[in-house]
């Protein structure tokens, strides 16, 4: 059954190609080259081994001028067939612009050397630990300030998930009317917005796309999209997938009922914050470096898929650039050369792993296959509610960009301040 599945989706994906690559054609014809390039993104997007598809855009986006992206498709043309002339010539004619360093030609064939950039900085394996000692070390081990992962915690007793129940069909209908930030292209620039689509029409289009997505360049897979949860979702989705998650990761809950109080005030801090999320995307997706605005520790559950982390301190800094700037999985040093002193982690989690991660880490993430799946909680702890509390005081006082403020919501903050102060002020040594 997944078989013919699977024949009957490349076949619908072959003759949308061809309808979007008709279209794009036909505006092509009529002058209007900005129509032309979407229809024509979309039909790579639905089949990036055509060849003539992949120049004929590369050739659309020259006129708009965007050289870069010709150039990458023309590269792609002559991957996909080496023997077809046309991306040749035009690669010698983008000589006569004004293209970034670092793109060589070979005067022979007209095309510039192969962008692969292997990773030649520090790659050190993440610190491991048992989910035993997860439980029974958090707080006396101040485990919450350590950078960690936990291999295959579904083997225990202790966490479980129904996996079954992860299936986009089971989704859609059980939530299918929440919406998600929609991502047909990809969150791998900082400067990315996404489209608001319901959970249901989001796993749709993620399964088979059947939009232009006019002002983005969709046109190669790795849709990624964000449920971000409100108190009510996130108990249906733990009762939907008869979830146990480590006490730990839950250990905000306190806090928020006495404090919040109302599960409508609870909502709104979870969604202003992004505080809980479902992340779902293909391969090829991910997040582009960063460190997390609110400065809090963030968790993450593997489900179905493998995804592939690097993370580093925030002692490296210094050699990091700024969020988005440097793709650490493919790092042009040419460009970016502080990044070759750059000491950090890399691994790749599978289902069951769970990676936990201090305040002010930076962060990148890729997807490895299709679909990806994982579960995310951000934490207050002992070590960084002084950094949070600063963070939401900036947004309060209207000097954030990370969610509208309001007097109530404010007011309400100020309690959790208070409350966090109780808590954890004689464990505090936090330097702002």
């Amino acid at each position: 059954i997944q078989y013919y599945v699977l024949i009957v989706c490349s076949y619908q994906r072959k003759e949308m190609a061809k309808h979007y690559y008709d279209v794009g054609m036909e505006y092509a014809k009529n002058g209007d080259y900005h129509s032309a390039v979407f229809n024509l993104r979309a039909s790579c997007r639905h089949n990036n081994m055509s060849a003539l598809m992949l120049n004929d855009l590369g050739v659309m986006e020259m006129r708009i001028y965007q050289w870069e992206k010709a150039l990458k498709r023309f590269r792609r043309a002559l991957a996909v067939d080496p023997s077809f002339k046309t991306p040749k010539e035009n690669i010698v004619e983008l000589r006569q612009y004004n293209l970034p360093a670092g793109y060589e030609y070979n005067d022979t064939a007209g095309i510039e050397k192969e962008d692969v950039y292997p990773q030649l900085h520090e790659l050190l394996s993440p610190p491991e630990i048992s989910l035993e000692e997860l439980l029974s070390n958090w707080t006396s081990h101040r485990l919450y300030d350590s950078f960690f992962v936990v291999r295959n915690a579904f083997s225990s007793d202790q966490v479980s998930m129904n996996l079954s129940t992860l299936s986009f069909e089971s989704l859609s209908n059980a939530f299918g009317d929440e919406r998600a930030d929609f991502y047909p292209h990809n969150m791998l620039e900082e400067q990315v917005h996404p489209f608001f689509l319901s959970l249901r029409e989001s796993l749709r289009q993620l399964t088979l796309p059947e939009e232009v997505y006019v002002g983005v360049d969709a046109s190669e897979p790795g849709t990624y999209l964000q449920w971000n949860m409100d108190k009510a979702a996130w108990d249906r989705f733990l009762a939907h997938t008869a979830a146990h998650l480590p006490s730990p990761f839950l250990s905000d809950h306190p806090w928020m009922d006495q404090c919040l109080s109302s599960e409508e005030a609870i909502s709104e801090f979870l969604l202003k914050t992004h505080w809980r999320m479902l992340l779902v995307g293909e391969a090829g997706a991910g997040m582009f470096s960063h460190q997390d605005s609110l400065r809090t520790a963030s968790w993450q559950l593997q489900m179905a898929g493998r995804k592939q982390w690097h993370l580093c301190s925030p002692s490296q800094t210094p050699h990091l650039y700024t969020a988005g700037q440097v793709d650490f999985f493919r790092p042009q040093y040419y460009r970016f050369p502080l990044a070759r002193n750059a000491s950090c982690y890399q691994t790749s989690l599978s289902p069951g792993d769970l990676l936990f991660y201090p305040p002010d880490w930076w962060h990148q993430t890729l997807n490895l296959d299709t679909p990806t799946l994982a579960l995310t909680g951000t934490l207050v702890t002992p070590s960084n509610y002084l950094f949070v509390k600063t963070q939401l005081e900036r947004q309060c006082g209207g000097a954030g960009d990370i969610f509208p403020a309001t007097d109530r919501f404010c007011r309400l903050l100020k309690g959790c301040y208070d409350l966090w102060e109780r808590l954890w002020g004689s464990e505090n040594d936090q330097e702002l």
